[in-house]
């Protein structure tokens, strides 16, 4: 089988490791991993920025998959994993260059707690009040024993179903 990667990143490179270890358990297999990039990793990376330790990519790799704690370990890498300071853990993303916390209560980017993600910044006004009209029509439906067939998707789309 010849197969060609397209992407360094870990897609690519998980496809990459798991070709390679069929190939070293016999299989006929040949690949060839394309990257445009001048590193690997895609979005994924760490950074010093002042004594701190930035961290790009996916949230909650070993917290939420510990498969992929699993991985590193297998990878010889589980010597370089530095567990996170629970209590001083917080989650910025950069809107418009400057760091915004993720409020409490986001659990995957899904707003679970309601007062902290009406205070944050991270959402502009306009998609508060979507989010919030989102809610109420939900909560309307619950009520009125309409039932719900669409769990995401603009209000365009739960009006339709």
């Amino acid at each position: 089988m010849r197969t060609a990667i397209i992407g360094g990143g870990i897609a690519g490179l998980a496809a990459a490791y798991e070709l390679e270890k069929a190939r070293k358990a016999g299989e006929a297999v040949e690949y060839m991993l394309f990257e445009s990039r001048e590193r690997l990793g895609g979005s994924l990376a760490s950074e010093v920025v002042d004594g701190v330790v930035l961290e790009r990519g996916p949230d909650s790799f070993l917290s939420e998959k510990p498969a992929a704690a699993e991985l590193c370990r297998e990878l010889g890498l589980g010597g370089d994993l530095t567990p996170s300071n629970d209590a001083n853990r917080k989650t910025y993303i950069v809107v418009r260059n400057r760091l915004v916390p993720l409020p409490d209560g986001l659990m995957f980017l899904i707003p679970t707690k309601l007062i902290p993600t009406a205070m944050t910044r991270l959402f502009s006004p306009a998609t508060k009040i979507r989010m919030a009209l989102e809610l109420l029509l939900l909560a309307r439906r619950r009520w009125i024993g309409w039932p719900i067939r669409c769990c995401r998707g603009s209000m365009a789309e739960i009006r339709r179903n």
